[in-house]
């Protein structure tokens, strides 16, 4: 198995898109995360994209951006219950063994009907 990171679901992947987009197109560039600020100047300055088409690719990015790391959320939650449900598999089939080993009056006992 191999050794790094554990992968964990995303907080990202629960905001809320649009709210997140009006926000960035309500804000200033200078107050958006560095990343955006980035891609604002080199479409801008190395694309000579108008404000307005820019900011609609960006917007756009971030809509691509927000869909796989929803993806990626909902594969890891997926993975993360099929764990759950093997590890109960487990601890009910070792129960049942257990169980059926066990004497005769334990038996009596657990299923008995009152």
């Amino acid at each position: 198995m191999p050794v790094g990171r554990k992968a964990q679901v995303d907080f990202r992947a629960r905001r809320s898109l649009p709210r997140f987009q009006r926000q960035l197109e309500c804000t200033p560039v200078q107050a958006w995360p560095k990343p955006f600020v980035h891609a604002w100047e080199i479409l801008n300055d190395k694309f000579k994209l108008p404000p307005k088409d820019a900011l609609s690719v960006i917007l756009d990015s971030v809509s691509a951006a927000h869909q796989c790391i929803s993806a990626q959320s909902q594969q890891l939650t997926s993975l993360e219950q099929e764990k759950a449900r093997t590890i109960i598999r487990k601890a009910c089939g070792r129960i049942s063994k257990g169980i059926s080993r066990a004497p005769v009056a334990v038996h009596q006992w657990l299923f008995a009907v009152d």
